[in-house]
C-alpha cells in the first residue's frame, strides 16, 4: 500500500556486496602466508604538500630504495627494531535499517629500537620530545608495506626511552606509529633487503 506523497521503498541491486577473489592451496607446498614481525621501518621528512623529502621510491626495486636510504639530508632514514600492528581500531556509526558503517580506522604499529647509538640516541630524543610526522614503509622477514605508491603511509610517531632494571638490560626507545585508513597498508610486495 503506497502512501500519499511518499515513493515507494524499493531495495537498490547495486549495493550487494563486492567480495573479492579468493584461493585455497590444494598441497601444501603451494600453501602461503607472509612473516609478520616488522624488523625495519623506513621514514621520510614530508614538505609542505606533504610529499616525502626522501622523494617518490619504487620501493619493490632494491636498487632505487637502497638509493633513497640515506644518513641524513633529503632521504628516507632506515631503524631496525622489533615490531608488531594489532587490529585496527574501528569507528562506526549507527544508520536507519540497522545498519552500521565504518568511517575511519586508526591503525597503531609498535615498535622498539634497541641500537641507540649516538646518531640514533640524538634523532629518537627528539622524537620523544616533539614527536614526528611523516612518511613511512615497513617491512617484515618477507615482504614490504606502505600507503600511498611510492610514498609511503603518512603516519605520526610518539615513543619514549625505557630504561630497564637489570645489569643484562638494555636501553630501548619504544614508539606508537599512528594513522588513519579504513584499509591495512598495502603490500608493496617482497621486501628487497630479505636475508
Amino acid at each position: 500500500m503506497a502512501v500519499a506523497g511518499l515513493i515507494p521503498y524499493t531495495k537498490p541491486t547495486d549495493c550487494l556486496s563486492s567480495l573479492g577473489p579468493s584461493e585455497t592451496a590444494a598441497c601444501i607446498q603451494s600453501f602461503v602466508c607472509k612473516l609478520s614481525e616488522i624488523q625495519n621501518i623506513y621514514l621520510s621528512d614530508i614538505d609542505e604538500d606533504p610529499e616525502p623529502v626522501g622523494g617518490a621510491v619504487d620501493f619493490s626495486n632494491a636498487t632505487a630504495f637502497e638509493a633513497a636510504i640515506g644518513d641524513s639530508g633529503a632521504s628516507w632514514r632506515c631503524f631496525c627494531g622489533i615490531g608488531s600492528k594489532p587490529a585496527a581500531e574501528k569507528t562506526t556509526i549507527e544508520l536507519s535499517k540497522c545498519r552500521t558503517k565504518c568511517i575511519r580506522a586508526t591503525h597503531n604499529l609498535t615498535f622498539a629500537i634497541d641500537e641507540t647509538n649516538d646518531v640514533n640516541y640524538a634523532t629518537l630524543c627528539d622524537i620523544e620530545a616533539y614527536g614526528w610526522e611523516g612518511r613511512m614503509v615497513f617491512a617484515t622477514g618477507d615482504s614490504i608495506y606502505g600507503g600511498e605508491p611510492n610514498k609511503g603511509i603518512r603516519v605520526q610517531i610518539d615513543g619514549s626511552f625505557i630504561w630497564n632494571t637489570g645489569k643484562d638490560e638494555i636501553l630501548r626507545f619504544e614508539m606508537t606509529i599512528s594513522w588513519e585508513g579504513k584499509k591495512p597498508p598495502i603490500l608493496i610486495g617482497p621486501n628487497p633487503f630479505a636475508n
